[in-house]
C-alpha cells in the first residue's frame, strides 16, 4: 500500500481498510473490519480510529 503525504480522508482510510482485510482475506487470514480501521489508523500514526475519525471530521469541517 502506499500513503499520501497529505491528510487523508476517512473514506482513503476506510478503503485501504477494506483492501488491508482483502489482501488478509487471499492469504487466509480472516480480519474484522473495526481491526482493520484499527490498523489503518495507526499506520497513519493516528492511536486509534476513534481518534483518526474525530480528527478527520474536525479536519473537514475547518475546511468548508
Amino acid at each position: 500500500m502506499s500513503y499520501s503525504l497529505d491528510t487523508p480522508s476517512i473514506q482513503t482510510l476506510k478503503s485501504e481498510a477494506k483492501a488491508l482485510r482483502d489482501e488478509r482475506a487471499r492469504d487466509g487470514a480472516t480480519l474484522t473490519h473495526s481491526a482493520a480501521l484499527e490498523e489503518i489508523a495507526r499506520q497513519h500514526g493516528y492511536r486509534d480510529w476513534n481518534t483518526a475519525s474525530r480528527l478527520m471530521l474536525s479536519y473537514a469541517l475547518v475546511d468548508r
